[in-house]
C-alpha cells in the first residue's frame, strides 16, 4: 500500500509538471497527460485492491 502510495505520489508530480510544460508549448503531445493520468489511477486502484487484499480499511472517498 504505501509503496503505491509513494508511486500515485511522484506520477502525480510528474503530471502536474508535464501540464505545466504543456500549457507552456514546451511539449506539444497531449497524450503524455492522459497517460499520467491514467497511470496515477492504476496506482490509485491497485492500492485500493492490496489494502483490501490485507485486510485493512478502505478510506472512505466521500463526504458522509
Amino acid at each position: 500500500g504505501a509503496a503505491l502510495d509513494l508511486a500515485r505520489t511522484i506520477v502525480r508530480r510528474a503530471e502536474r509538471l508535464n501540464a505545466q510544460l504543456f500549457h507552456n508549448l514546451e511539449i506539444e503531445n497531449p497524450e503524455i497527460l492522459r497517460y499520467l493520468n491514467r497511470l496515477s489511477s492504476l496506482c490509485f486502484v491497485l492500492e485500493l485492491f492490496e489494502n483490501q487484499a490485507a485486510g485493512l480499511d478502505t478510506p472512505t472517498l466521500a463526504k458522509e
